[in-house]
């Protein structure tokens, strides 16, 4: 097979890559996968023709896996033991996408409905065991970087699990300027005394300029990528050349003692590609990070 990213002519492309796992030098440092892997788009392209549990055929081809469907309510139970019981041997494997009554019904807001829904899903994703890596809290575009968001962000940490990554992805372009930001900081500490929430429990997201439509969650111990694709809105390969140099730069913060999550959220239907987006660039970059694998003694 064929595949041609972008900035590649067809004559340039390279037989297609067949799997997202990392190297064994990297596999408790580096997670990379897809948000979510339940597409009909994906039905003959990534997934057989012929009937197949698409999440375990997901599971053999990626060590991680960005829950997108706990995003929209609670999942059941069941659904938690079976999510369980498929990456009980991989830790760190899984992320959960917080559910959005928190980040957008509430927008932070902690009162007395909040924090019982919080401490129900809480439980819940905490069923994953050690499968679960982090927890991804996706804000509106509507969420701006003012002193009173600060606080509702403060508020919240105590609340999460500490030995769970929380990746906070800002949307609104008030959280990706460094100087209003840093004054928003100084109006804060003016207030109550205390760190940066963001960078000292959670994470800092900044825009990656040389990379559209990819974000970086920048925390103390890790760091979270989301692709969303070359063109945007989900849409668009980045390609074997992208991700290579990716490689090089998620090789260097492994090796520096970070985690980091890799996620893939170009889920548009595969067009000129024989594969989805996602799927191919997620295979480029394990592919490149496995052609760099150090030669063990």
């Amino acid at each position: 097979m064929q595949a041609q990213g972008k900035g590649e002519s067809a004559s340039d492309a390279d037989t297609l890559p067949d799997s997202g796992l990392v190297p064994l030098d990297l596999v408790d440092e580096v997670f990379i996968g897809t948000s979510g892997f339940k597409y009909n788009s994906w039905k003959s392209t990534f997934y057989p023709e012929y009937d197949v549990n698409e999440h375990a055929y997901y599971a053999k081809h990626f060590g991680a896996l960005e829950l997108n469907n706990t995003f929209y309510g609670p999942p059941k139970p069941y659904v938690i033991n079976s999510w369980f019981n498929r990456w009980a041997a991989r830790r760190g494997a899984l992320v959960v996408k917080a559910e959005r009554l928190f980040t957008h019904g509430k927008a932070l807001n902690i009162d007395g409905e909040f924090r019982q829904a919080w401490e129900a899903r809480k439980a819940l994703y905490l069923g994953l065991g050690p499968c679960l890596g982090a927890i991804l809290w996706q804000f509106s575009g509507g969420f701006r970087a003012t002193c009173e968001n600060l606080r509702r962000i403060t508020d919240l940490l105590p609340l999460l699990p500490p030995h769970v990554d929380h990746a906070f992805e800002m949307r609104h372009d008030s959280w990706f300027d460094e100087d209003a930001r840093q004054d928003l900081l100084k109006k804060k500490k003016r207030r109550t005394e205390g760190p940066d929430p963001l960078a000292e429990r959670g994470a800092v997201l900044r825009a990656f300029e040389h990379c559209p439509h990819a974000n970086l969650v920048q925390g103390k111990r890790f760091r979270y990528v989301r692709f969303h694709g070359s063109k945007g809105k989900y849409k668009g390969l980045y390609g074997k050349k992208d991700m290579q140099d990716w490689a090089t730069t998620i090789r260097k913060w492994a090796e520096a003692g970070q985690k980091v999550y890799a996620f893939f959220n170009n889920t548009d239907p595969p067009y000129e590609e024989t594969l989805p987006s996602a799927v191919l660039d997620a295979f480029y970059l394990a592919e490149a990070l496995r052609d760099m694998q150090k030669p063990t003694a």
